[in-house]
């Protein structure tokens, strides 16, 4: 699109330029012929004055152009100093043949009568004529001569012509200026004009790139800002996207989470009443308690899936953090694996934190606390029993590497969906499947990212980048 419109303003601007210079030449030559005939027609009259007998008298006539050609004078026209005549003159006789010539007495004698500008004035027309020479002031060059004749009339009768002849290269020069500076003046416009569209395409297509970004990073499942255009009908635009996307996004995550919710109760809800059926038959004491337990179980189940969707849905729902603070990472660790000592100490698991008392992050303690307590919680569940759990810094990540079975491929790019779980080693059972997906939105929210991945050494590594301060 500018490709195109600098091409147009370049052609637009060329052609104004070819234009101009076809029209301004042509009016030159005119301005320029139609003093050469005035010229013309005023030696030929003093000839005229001079040859009242019917015989052409020169005397006096070559004494005039002699003295003008070689008298010296300065004028500054514009920025050009003219110092000489640069005109020439010949005359010829009523047979065409040359008696004078101001610049090259060696024609004096040659037979002009066949050039147009003579053999048309001696018949009674006008004579006129553009030809090419030879430069005699720049060998190897040519020039063009314009030759302007006016007859020698007396007493009703041609006795001759008088043609005035000038190189137009000379006088020329003032045109090639004007064209110059016409060039000039059309550059600097065209640049004047090219940078002024390519401001406003850049003031035009950086909104709509702007929202095209941001359309595309709610598309791909991202959290964005709805984007500062600086425009109020961009503004308008950009705010009837981001109120589509929360129309679209909370048509979308009902319809999900109801689907996902029933199908993720079904089952427990399934277990707790075939074992309330089975406890109204007459049953051991030990069969008993087995079936109140299962039912403890499953409704423990339910609850944890219903506080953990309450999570998401209320961390989904913000647009940004709302009390940011400097937290250091060693004592958020040090909280978590704390609260987490009953089932490292259950599982005999060995931790090895790397401890750094300079990594400090900006950002809502609770969040970073919910969302790296998952990784840790999950890599205690995936270890073990008395393996070992790896925590350390790498520039602006922390990442948590376990000793457990690591990451299968066919979960490998399943792993932050929601309610998608993989059964834990020891006990087989499934979590909600929603932790992994609340430390997704808690980086979102931070402008980090979290990467879930097998290491090379064995197990699996969780790395949690924070954004840089």
């Amino acid at each position: 699109m500018i490709l195109a419109f600098i091409a147009m303003v370049a052609a637009g601007f060329f052609y104004l330029l070819h234009r101009i210079d076809e029209s301004v030449r042509p009016i030159y030559l005119v301005a320029v012929e139609d003093d050469m005939i005035e010229l013309a027609t005023l030696l030929s009259s003093d000839i005229s004055r001079r040859s009242e007998e019917g015989t052409l008298v020169l005397e006096g006539f070559r004494e005039l152009i002699s003295h003008a050609m070689w008298r010296r004078f300065e004028a500054v026209i514009y920025d050009r100093t003219k110092d000489r005549i640069e005109f020439g003159v010949y005359v010829v006789d009523h047979n065409g043949i040359v008696v004078f010539d101001s610049l090259d007495d060696s024609r004096r004698g040659q037979d002009y009568s066949e050039w147009i500008d003579v053999r048309r004035t001696l018949t009674g027309q006008y004579g006129a004529r553009a030809t090419w020479e030879d430069d005699p002031q720049s060998p190897g060059d040519r020039v063009q001569v314009f030759y302007v004749a006016s007859p020698i009339v007396v007493e009703g009768r041609v006795l001759g012509a008088v043609t005035v002849y000038k190189t137009t290269s000379k006088g020329f020069s003032y045109f090639l200026q004007v064209r110059r500076e016409t060039m000039r003046g059309a550059v600097l416009v065209s640049l004047l004009v090219l940078g002024w569209g390519l401001m406003i395409t850049h003031w035009v297509n950086r909104p709509i790139q702007q929202l095209t970004e941001y359309a595309q990073t709610i598309r791909d499942g991202g959290r964005a800002a709805t984007p500062m255009l600086g425009s109020k009908d961009m503004e308008s635009m950009a705010r009837a996207f981001d109120e589509m996307r929360e129309a679209l996004e909370g048509k979308a995550y009902v319809e999900q989470y109801v689907q996902t919710l029933t199908h993720e109760i079904k089952s427990p809800l399934s277990a707790i009443r075939g074992a309330a059926e089975l406890l109204e038959e007459p049953m051991t004491e030990e069969r008993h308690a087995a079936f109140v337990a299962n039912i403890r179980g499953e409704s423990a189940r339910i609850q944890q899936l219903v506080d953990r969707l309450l999570e998401l849905s209320a961390i989904e729902n913000r647009k940004g953090l709302r009390q940011t603070e400097p937290i250091a990472l060693d004592d958020l660790v040090h909280e978590i694996l704390d609260e987490l000592s009953p089932v490292i100490e259950t599982k005999h698991l060995r931790v090895n934190f790397e401890a750094d008392p300079a990594k400090h992050v900006k950002g809502e303690r609770f969040l970073l606390k919910l969302a790296l307590r998952n990784l840790v919680q999950n890599a205690c569940e995936f270890t073990p029993t008395s393996g070992g759990i790896h925590i350390y810094y790498r520039a602006c990540s922390l990442h948590i590497h376990d000793d457990g079975p690591g990451i299968p491929d066919y979960a490998a790019n399943r792993v932050f969906e929601r309610f998608y779980s993989l059964q834990r080693p020891e006990t087989g059972k499934k979590s909600s499947g929603l932790g992994l997906s609340i430390v997704r939105q808690v980086a979102d929210l931070h402008q980090g990212e979290v990467h879930l991945r097998n290491h090379a050494e064995g197990g699996a590594e969780a790395v949690f980048v924070f954004r840089p301060a």
